[in-house]
């Protein structure tokens, strides 16, 4: 009986464990010995799956951006109002946001790295481009059916985009501010206020 296919599962327990490890001791004081202690697997299978600890953190990147996208994708779909569907996605952006704040501060450096290394920067680039299509794709939405005056869509998408980006880059760094669930519920109250049909 051939034996059953592992590798997902076991890319996972690596993830989580150097999520771990790196919110305890940030990116650049771990080691990869130290993911191999948490994960409980052997080194040899460690690096069978990640060569480094770059490759590492560009999964942990695909994990907390893919959910991100298939969040919204399956809003996309449904029939719910335009307003409620991105006052949903709010939400459910913020459980991953909460979900993986540990690696935030790590995914800010990230960002920084992304403005000196070339894939790091596509890597990031791609995420915005299916990000903001997806976004733009829902006010169109709500322009066609009439809930949304007509307005630049893409412009708005933009300043979506900016105001998501500074409240979390905001909280990350402890600026005072309410709840941040409630801060962006409110911001985005108050945009989509803006462009409601009359």
């Amino acid at each position: 009986m051939p034996r059953p296919d592992v590798s997902e599962e076991r890319k996972e327990q690596i993830l989580d464990a150097a999520a771990i490890v790196f919110s305890q001791h940030g990116f650049a004081n771990a080691r990869m010995d130290d993911i191999v202690e948490k994960s409980g697997l052997s080194k040899g299978a460690l690096y069978w799956y990640f060569k480094s600890k770059d490759e590492i953190i560009l999964a942990l990147m695909h994990r907390f951006f893919g959910q991100d996208i298939d969040g919204m994708e399956e809003l996309l779909q449904s029939d719910r109002p335009v307003r409620e569907k991105l006052l949903l996605y709010v939400e459910q952006l913020l459980g991953v946001y909460h979900e993986m704040q540990p690696l935030l501060p790590l995914m800010y450096d990230y960002y920084s790295s992304a403005t000196r290394d070339s894939d790091k920067r596509a890597f990031f680039q791609n995420y915005f481009h299916q990000y903001q299509a997806m976004i733009q794709e829902m006010i169109q939405q709500g322009v066609d059916s009439g809930e949304f005056k007509p307005i630049d869509v893409t412009a708005f998408t933009v300043t979506i985009t900016a105001m998501i980006e500074g409240l979390l880059l905001l909280n990350t760094i402890e600026i005072e501010m309410p709840d941040i669930l409630t801060q962006a519920k409110a911001s985005f109250t108050f945009l989509l206020d803006s462009i409601r049909a009359d």
